[in-house]
């Protein structure tokens, strides 16, 4: 969110393909939740799978880095309900506890253009 190239009003070439790059993940937020949900679940129930296996799918510029896009997504949200405040006070702490606070946001306000966790990855983050 520092940085945001939506807000960003210049025209330089590497602002433009850092904003059609937000924009494209922005359209696709539904998948990139859906690949968070996958490879958490994995991680989860799978003990031979590597972390770092998995790290690239989620953030690395070649799949356009959609979990970047989930925690964006993530931040924007619990900063629209709870502050700006809160969110800040979360990035300093470890990362549970921003989605924690964001599956309360959607619990307690049931918003049909929120996205959520499936029950069982809600499971996964609440045993943590």
């Amino acid at each position: 969110m520092v940085g945001d190239p939506l807000e960003v009003e210049d025209d330089h070439a590497y602002t433009q393909w850092y904003r059609e790059k937000f924009k494209r993940n922005i359209m696709k937020i539904q998948q990139n939740f859906e690949l968070f949900e996958t490879l958490l679940f994995r991680l989860y129930y799978d003990p031979e799978i590597k972390f770092s296996q998995l790290y690239p799918l989620g953030f690395s510029g070649g799949w356009d880095s959609p979990l970047y896009f989930v925690g964006y997504y993530i931040g924007r949200t619990i900063e629209q309900y709870k502050g700006r405040d809160l969110l800040v006070e979360l990035l300093k702490k470890p990362p549970l506890e921003f989605f924690k606070t964001y599956i309360d946001i959607y619990m307690k306000n049931p918003d049909k253009n929120l996205m959520t966790f499936s029950s069982s990855v809600n499971k996964i983050l609440n045993s943590l």
